[in-house]
């Protein structure tokens, strides 16, 4: 690398010599590493081929499942999702196990068990929110082809007289064409739970079906609310992937 010095500057490519503006300097340096027409065409570099290609593909699928979750995320969005949901889905098509290696994505990875349990769990909200000091871990179980939760607990010492805590749940579905790729969502009406001593199962009125040529991923939102319904406690809402269910039956 070099210093341009003199009157005349100079900007572009020059053969192997690249000239830029860098902090109000003018630098020259000769280029290095592969040409494009290298990495498009020779055969050394297939695997960063492949890679590029496949990343290409994830990168294209995050954002589509980003534009779909947005409203229903607003505020409680994590600011780092967008590399967090790139990075999760990146590893989720690794489970692809139809297309070759260059063209795996993460829809035909949805498809094995193996890459549903990759994803189920993601966190669209920022992953130190919880709501572990206020309730009990809780599952997810189909009951009549729907979705519920079961275990819902509140933590005893959250079961005072004189405060009344409630937890809203509310789910979105991403309805995956498998084909085409298109996503269409479907958010759900949130449903409150009381502060009840007993253990209470919620139904999330998410209906299951069974076909190859769909995807359906659900993404719940539980929020900590006070008495009147209103959100508590900006860290206290999290967003996660629930369920997934794909070709060959419910999960």
């Amino acid at each position: 690398m070099a210093i341009q010095e003199g009157l005349i500057k100079l900007v572009g490519n020059l053969e192997n010599l690249s000239f830029y503006k860098l902090k109000g300097k003018y630098f020259v340096r000769r280029k290095t590493g592969p040409s494009a027409e290298h990495l498009k065409t020779d055969i050394k570099y297939e695997r960063c081929r492949e890679n590029m290609n496949e990343f290409k593909t994830v990168t294209q699928f995050a954002k589509k499942i980003r534009v779909c979750v947005r409203s229903f995320l607003g505020l409680d969005a994590d600011p780092d999702l967008k590399n967090r949901l790139v990075k999760t889905l990146y590893k989720v098509k690794a489970h692809d196990l139809i297309a070759p290696r260059g063209g795996r994505n993460p829809i035909n990875a949805l498809k094995t068990e193996g890459g549903r349990k990759s994803f189920i769990g993601f966190k669209f909200s920022r992953p130190n929110n919880s709501l572990n000091h206020l309730m009990d871990a809780y599952s997810v179980c189909v009951i009549h082809n729907k979705l519920h939760l079961e275990s819902l607990n509140f933590h005893q010492n959250f079961r005072t007289l004189n405060k009344i805590h409630r937890v809203g749940f509310q789910c979105i579905e991403l309805d995956i064409d498998t084909e085409s790729g298109f996503i269409e969502s479907k958010i759900m009406q949130e449903q409150i739970l009381e502060n009840k001593r007993t253990s209470q199962t919620l139904d999330l009125n998410c209906n299951l079906i069974q076909s190859s040529k769909h995807i359906q991923l659900f993404i719940l939102k539980s929020r900590q609310l006070n008495a009147l319904n209103e959100l508590s406690h900006s860290n206290q809402v999290v967003v996660e992937v629930i369920w997934i269910s794909a070709i060959n039956g419910i999960q």
